[in-house]
């Protein structure tokens, strides 16, 4: 998932790492940036990296979801972000924010597998090559 880190750079947070046991469930909270953000676009990402924090570089981007934010809320009002990936490669997002609104927004992936080494540089320079009009 794709964050701001405290300097306002955009890195890739793991939230499960490729070597994870299946099925699993995670979350991690995160703020709004701003006081009366309208939305949270949430990245999801996709890389080889064995570490929580990684580079935007190394990474490929596989879904997206927004959430719409109620009016007039504060900054660094926590998002709750839950990452469930369960043993037939399917992969659902929720997030939700957590003042008195309580909005959420789900998103589900269906993932092929895992991609390692060659087939993922693959996958990364064929992503380089795509526009969207």
């Amino acid at each position: 998932m794709v964050a701001h880190d405290q300097n306002g750079n955009e890195i890739v947070y793991n939230l499960i790492l490729k070597n994870n046991d299946v099925p699993v469930n995670t979350k991690k909270t995160f703020g709004t940036a701003v006081d009366n953000q309208e939305i949270a676009s949430i990245q999801i990402m996709e890389n080889e990296e064995n570490d929580v924090v990684a580079t935007l570089e190394n990474s490929i981007l596989i879904g997206t979801a927004v959430l719409n934010l109620p009016p007039d809320i504060a900054a660094n009002t926590p998002i709750e972000i839950i990452f469930k990936l369960n043993r037939e490669g399917r992969m659902e997002i929720t997030a939700e924010e957590m003042s008195d609104a309580h909005r959420s927004v789900s998103v589900t992936i269906e993932t092929r597998s895992v991609i390692r080494g060659k087939e993922f540089e693959e996958a990364k320079a064929r992503a380089k090559h795509i526009v969207v009009i």
